[in-house]
């Protein structure tokens, strides 16, 4: 597109970037005809009518042909655009049937992307960092939120929809270039919104074949649980956060307060369970309450958490 080739828009790498890069460009050749129009009027005007050119001034009573033509001509542009618009937004509310779906999770500050597999005949979701796609597969995102209002866009996709808590959303496109592209969250969500990113990555079919059949070990679903869900708020390296770093956090001897009452405790696992499902609890020394959200985590969930930090205190030892 000309767009494209212009650089004034990203790469087009879906369906639906065609759909809206022909509305924008059909939009803007308009507005700008109109403008060079109305502007080489009114310099004509100003010249032809000037003052020097018609000392007296004479009264207009009206011209039905210019009246009809600046009504008609309008009209016609205006209802031109309008198709154009809604053409791209019945493609995008129209996902065709058997659209591949994936769960997108937002949460202050990250995504996280969970795909049904079978394993041994049974049905589970593998959570991932990265949205992995089929090249020329129609997909489906199915968006939930787990705080605030967030909204997903893809600038090479040309999609955004928002993530509203309590309100299903969704949006669909056919992936039709491969490579690595980014998410951005483009509805301000609170003190880290900028960092609120992600990646896409758009595969070969059997390259996606290969990353859905591959079986992931606790331990990496841990990871990605941990970088998507607690690490915006909890640092791995000591890092000063909004809440404890994780590094040395199990076996650490920590200052608590429960019911206002001062306690030293233990990092154990199980203090960090009790800590993800009551996060208000006990409320560590330094950090304020009220901060950290009860996660919709399921036990599997928290285990995983448990053996990726396991891992890395094993690893530090």
């Amino acid at each position: 597109m000309i767009s494209t080739l212009l650089n004034v828009a990203p790469q087009r790498a879906s369906n639906i970037a065609r759909e809206v890069d022909s509305a924008f460009l059909l939009i803007t050749a308009i507005s700008v005809a109109m403008l060079i129009g109305i502007t080489l009027c009114m310099i004509y005007f100003v010249i032809r009518y000037s003052r020097t050119r018609n000392p007296n001034p004479s009264m207009i009573e009206g011209h039905k042909g210019l009246e009809l033509l600046w009504t008609v001509v309008p009209t016609i542009l205006v209802l031109g655009m309008f198709y154009y618009g809604w053409r791209g937004f019945d493609v995008m509310r129209s996902p065709p049937v058997g659209a591949m779906e994936v769960h997108v999770v937002a949460r202050k500050w990250s995504w996280l992307f969970e795909y049904t597999a079978i394993e041994n005949g049974k049905t589970k979701t593998v959570p991932s960092e990265v949205l992995v796609l089929p090249i020329g597969k129609p997909v489906k995102l199915l968006l939930r939120s787990e705080d605030v209002i967030h909204s997903l866009f893809i600038p090479e996709f040309r999609v955004k929809e928002d993530a509203v808590p309590g309100t299903p959303t969704w949006l669909w496109f056919i992936p039709e270039r491969e490579g690595t592209f980014e998410i951005f969250c483009a509805e301000y969500c609170g003190l880290n919104h900028s960092r609120m990113r992600a990646l896409v990555q758009v595969v070969s079919a059997k390259a996606f074949e290969e990353f859905t059949a591959k079986p992931v070990p606790p331990r990496l679903v841990g990871r990605t649980l941990v970088r998507s869900v607690c690490a915006s708020c909890h640092s791995l390296d000591g890092a000063p956060s909004v809440g404890p770093t994780f590094k040395g956090l199990l076996g650490r001897k920590s200052a608590v307060k429960e019911n206002g009452k001062p306690l030293t405790v233990e990092v154990t696992e199980d203090y960090i369970r009790e800590s993800i499902r009551e996060p208000n609890r006990k409320i560590v020394d330094g950090f304020p309450a009220n901060v950290m959200q009860v996660q919709n985590l399921s036990d599997a969930d928290v285990a995983a958490i448990l053996e990726y930090l396991r891992t890395i205190h094993e690893a530090k030892d």
